[in-house]
């Protein structure tokens, strides 16, 4: 996860002083990003008023906070430089998410409320680059909760996004189940089922929908740009943005460079109702003992499955 580093040009001080340079002359708070006589590397918060201070601020293994009382500054310490790579990802992203801030107050607090989701994010093993066929098959989940579940529901329908939290399938809503698949463009016609419970519920109608995407140079979309644009939509709640945030952190996505590089165009998407005499394995059919397993599925022989979504406004 290679960045370019903000702190590369800075000279490290004497003792007691700091080399800093402002991060974002166009940011309305004061950040810098400076090293200390140690060579490590910070980020500096100046504030222009006296802040109530929380004694409970979020705490990262490997990042000491101080604040200074007299200046009205708040300092984030990297303790090992093998992580600093890491650290500028957490300054950039504190600092984009402070940029709406209208109180010195509001710029602790959305700092705070940042650092705590990486606090949970971290404890899950930090972000990790998406590999290209994961990158593919969020993109398509998010097209189909873009497309389909937000004009029908809002923002509430972030809800019926389950997984994220462990659930076999991707959404349910509407006393339906969808598993999103992607397929790109030129590549082999089948789609891979990474479990048997992926294509089984007791209860509810299943369907698979599948996502034909083709990597494009002009005229598409990057992942990064999808996510602004769901954000967008989800900002008038601040509990749905939460819970979205929440559950891409959980797969390990973060904002990154490599993830707005590339621009998928979406040449078409299929829906197939999974029924009984639909090619898949069934749980209940595996020997005891068995386990782990994945299959793929020609998308040749779904075409008898071809369905429409009948959704309940409809």
């Amino acid at each position: 996860m290679k960045t370019e580093s903000p702190w590369q040009d800075l000279m490290t001080p004497h003792v007691g002083a700091l080399s800093a340079r402002r991060a974002d002359p166009d940011h309305p708070f004061a950040f810098y990003y400076a090293v200390n006589a140690e060579s490590q590397p910070m980020v500096v918060l100046q504030l222009s008023s006296a802040v109530r201070w929380d004694q409970n601020f979020p705490r990262l293994k490997g990042l000491r906070a101080l604040w200074i009382d007299k200046t009205h500054e708040l300092h984030l310490v990297l303790a090992k430089a093998q992580d600093v790579d890491l650290f500028a990802l957490l300054c950039k992203d504190l600092i984009r998410c402070t940029s709406g801030a209208h109180s010195d107050a509001d710029c602790i607090e959305l700092l705070c409320a940042r650092l705590s989701k990486w606090q949970r994010l971290l404890s899950r093993g930090g972000p990790h680059l998406l590999g290209e066929h994961e990158i593919r098959g969020l993109f398509a989940e998010l097209s189909f909760f873009q497309q389909e579940l937000l004009p029908r529901f809002g923002p509430e329908a972030v809800q019926a996004w389950k997984g994220p939290a462990g659930f076999p399938q991707d959404f349910a809503s509407d006393n339906k189940v969808f598993e999103i698949k992607s397929h790109l463009v030129g590549s082999p016609q089948s789609v891979r089922i990474s479990s048997p419970s992926q294509l089984w519920v007791d209860s509810s109608n299943l369907y698979l929908c599948v996502y034909h995407l083709a990597v494009v140079s002009a005229g598409g979309k990057s992942l990064g740009a999808l996510v602004d644009e769901l954000n967008a939509v989800l900002g008038a709640s601040a509990s749905a943005t939460e819970e979205f945030e929440e559950k891409l952190g959980s797969l390990g996505y973060l904002d990154l460079p490599e993830y707005r590089a590339q621009a998928f165009a979406l040449v078409k998407k299929d829906a197939f109702a999974v029924t009984d005499d639909f090619p898949r394995i069934i749980p209940s059919t595996l020997m005891t003992g068995i386990q782990e397993v994945t299959y793929g599925i020609q998308l040749a022989a779904l075409s008898p499955f071809e369905s429409t979504i009948p959704w309940s406004d409809a």
